[in-house]
């Protein structure tokens, strides 16, 4: 892993049970040939809501996480951009889901109970709009994006960038 940043949005500074949202971008797995042209998809970003409760003897460490992807993976860009593609939330902690060697930057936000059940809104949110994925303008990016606004963060303009990018852009501006 290249970056990680750890920040805080709660005033408390021991609570119990401690409440974060993690941003991760990772590399893709995925290539794909257009013609003699080798493609890679540009990675990917998600977020992770964890809860860890100290207790007597043990710690209780409690997390979900997810990305939004096109609703069945399509190899073609263009067609991706287009649109006309179902988008799904999906679980990153899926058994298929790709291993943290792939991880390339993660932010942790520290944040109180209350704005931690307000961000995780978002994913009822996008399970419940009828999303097209559009691989430029409405991706994973634009989900995570979503969640931090969420959080009252501030969100670099995430149209047109790599999650990559848009991460490392979006923890330069958060401190």
């Amino acid at each position: 892993m290249n970056k990680v940043k750890a920040i805080s949005r709660n005033d408390d500074l021991n609570p119990n049970p401690r409440y974060f949202v993690t941003f991760i971008a990772r590399d893709s797995v995925y290539e794909t040939r257009l013609g003699d042209v080798r493609l890679s998809f540009p990675g990917h970003v998600y977020v992770v809501w964890i809860k860890v409760e100290d207790k007597p003897g043990e710690t209780i460490q409690e997390f979900e996480a997810y990305g939004f992807y096109p609703a069945e993976f399509q190899e073609d860009f263009v067609k991706l951009d287009l649109g006309g593609y179902g988008g799904a939330l999906m679980n990153e902690y899926r058994a298929s889901a790709p291993g943290p060697d792939l991880e390339v930057s993660r932010l942790q936000v520290t944040v109180a109970k209350q704005m931690f059940d307000y961000s995780k809104q978002s994913i009822k949110h996008w399970e419940q709009k009828e999303t097209e994925y559009k691989f430029f303008v409405n991706n994973c990016v634009s989900f995570a994006g979503e969640v931090a606004r969420a959080l009252g963060l501030d969100v670099p303009n995430d149209t047109y960038t790599t999650p990559r990018s848009f991460l490392d852009k979006f923890m330069e501006e958060n401190n």
